[in-house]
């Protein structure tokens, strides 16, 4: 755009107010080139204002229902029904509702399988969940956690549910027949260990899983690289849910090389977590929160008894949960 008359003052000041960036995706910071440009279009030949902070406007979407079950299943749904041709490989992850440790670990696992994860109860499953089960057409679900997270008897009744599959036309499931043309239930495999930290070492280091590479210290090339959290507070595992799903990279069928999200004791590195760094060939590890979170004595553990470098060992943190999200 032209500036055809200088603002009120010095003829060398102009004022640029309500700019409007068009970007494709949200602007953290511009920079504004000034000089004469004129009809024969050349560069401008000063740069003034560098790292000017624009705030981006983006859309947002709300997605939710009745209550915590219900809200796992419409994004769920959102994301992996048949309808339009979304194909979720035909899994699900399921963890309990009412507690966080072990849907935090499952992020890895459903990234690996291209899938989401939906909560049921201790000894029940919402309607919502066996409806976003068929909608995915859904034939193999994958609980994480043990008996007293998710019982022996919601486990039997997943085993004895319809399996589904999702059409060839893109708009919706259909029952799944052997044969014969009798119905297929859905198959069930429980990951789980005798505590949170255990089931978080089963889930790390599940047969079929890759672990994702990544060079946050620049120093390296990229290796392959786990998630350290606290095993006895949600809020940084939580944040770092995304990371632990996606990882860097993702194959064509959709499915994640993601980060291993491993729970730790905060004080002292649980063997659970150093057994399943050691397993995955762990060469990195991003450290979610401060110290109150994980400790140094920690981090220092990671060193001596992995053998990582310092240098490979990236701790994010705020002075909250919020920062450090």
């Amino acid at each position: 755009f032209d500036v055809t008359t200088p603002s009120s003052g010095s003829l060398a000041t102009v004022t640029i107010s309500n700019l409007a960036i068009d970007a494709p995706k949200p602007v953290g910071l511009v920079r504004v080139d000034v000089g004469p440009c004129g009809s024969s279009g050349s560069a401008p030949s000063n740069e003034f204002g560098y790292g000017i902070p624009v705030t981006a406007v983006v859309s947002t979407t709300q997605t939710y229902g009745s209550d915590r079950f219900a809200t796992a299943a419409a994004l769920f749904n959102s994301e992996f029904d048949c309808n339009n041709g979304n194909d979720n490989n035909s899994s699900a992850v399921i963890a309990t509702g009412l507690n966080y440790p072990d849907a935090l670990s499952g992020n890895y696992l459903a990234g690996q399988l291209h899938t989401g994860i939906l909560e049921v109860s201790t000894d029940s499953i919402p309607s919502e969940v066996l409806s976003a089960l068929q909608a995915g057409g859904v034939s193999h679900v994958y609980i994480v956690g043990g008996v007293n997270a998710v019982s022996a008897a919601v486990a039997s009744q997943l085993a004895s549910t319809q399996a589904y599959q999702c059409n060839s036309t893109g708009n919706g499931s259909t029952a799944m027949t052997n044969s014969s043309g009798n119905p297929v239930d859905i198959t069930v495999t429980r990951i789980a260990g005798n505590t949170r930290y255990d089931t978080s070492e089963q889930v790390a280091t599940y047969p079929g899983t890759t672990v994702g590479t990544l060079d946050v210290s620049r120093t390296t090339s990229a290796v392959p690289t786990a998630i350290l959290a606290t095993g006895l507070n949600f809020p940084d595992a939580l944040s770092a849910g995304p990371m632990a799903y996606s990882g860097t990279n993702v194959s064509s069928n959709g499915n994640a090389k993601g980060f291993p999200l491993i729970l730790t004791d905060p004080n002292s590195l649980s063997p659970q977590a150093e057994s399943a760094l050691h397993a995955d060939g762990i060469q990195q590890v991003i450290v979610m929160g401060g110290t109150a979170a994980i400790s140094d004595a920690v981090i220092s553990q990671v060193e001596s008894d992995l053998g990582i470098p310092s240098q490979a060992i990236i701790r994010l943190a705020g002075n909250d949960r919020t920062r450090t999200a």
